[in-house]
């Protein structure tokens, strides 16, 4: 397997720490948004071939890392990738000739969200329920670029946890971003009311990796979180 991670490849992103809403938060403000999420370095792959969209391990994954938190992503070899990014079609035929991996730091609107659900609230058949903001504490997150890459064979994501936290009965969220350009991609100048959402993926199997990481595997990147139900009242109260 490849592996890419390491100093000359990062770029430290301090997380802002946050408090209840969906805003920009400051320290102090209380565990509601960000302030328990543990900071992650921003790594990129460079530049990764694809031959047509495919990806041609040579019969290796390739993982990114990031070294100093443990959020990391492992793409499949033979796995096709789509994006909505043109840059990465350079002869305009439809499929990606090569994209590049990013680990960062969640968005600040991400990092800030309260706004929670137990299943996609668009979902006609099932719509989620809204968790109530003050019991939704998120403990670990990372984001994945680009956002809207898809994948043929998942990719196996990990997501580093509050130490703190490490132990107790952690759900994954994956968050959508209402503020949108007119290509599909995530602004992240207007950090406001209902900037956004979070959504559980209550069908996808977490695996603690005992290290403070949780791994899953999904088919899209995004920005993802662990997060607990604060029971108000209770022998979990924080």
């Amino acid at each position: 397997m490849r592996l890419i991670g390491g100093a000359s490849l990062v770029l430290a992103l301090l997380l802002v720490a946050c408090g209840t809403g969906n805003r920009q938060d400051l320290p102090g403000d209380g565990p509601g948004g960000g302030e328990l999420l543990p900071n992650v370095e921003q790594v990129d792959s460079g530049n990764i071939p694809l031959t047509n969209g495919l990806f041609n391990g040579a019969g290796n994954d390739l993982i990114l890392s990031d070294p100093s938190s443990g959020a990391a992503a492992r793409l499949v070899d033979q796995t096709f990738v789509t994006s909505g990014e043109q840059i990465y079609d350079t002869d305009g035929d439809g499929d990606l000739d090569y994209f590049i991996m990013t680990i960062r730091a969640l968005s600040a609107q991400g990092a800030a969200s309260v706004q929670a659900y137990d299943n996609d609230p668009s979902d006609t058949a099932d719509p989620g329920l809204l968790i109530s903001p003050a019991n939704f504490i998120k403990v670990g997150g990372a984001a994945f670029e680009p956002l809207d890459a898809a994948f043929t064979v998942p990719v196996q994501l990990t997501l580093p946890v509050n130490p703190d936290y490490a132990s107790r009965a952690l759900l994954l969220f994956k968050f959508h971003n209402l503020y949108l350009d007119e290509f599909g991609r995530t602004l992240s100048d207007d950090i406001g009311t209902n900037s956004g959402y979070w959504v559980e993926l209550n069908s996808v199997v977490l695996t603690n990796n005992g290290d403070n990481t949780f791994t899953f595997s999904v088919p899209t990147f995004g920005e993802y979180c662990l997060a607990f139900i604060h029971d108000q009242g209770t022998g979990s109260d924080i």
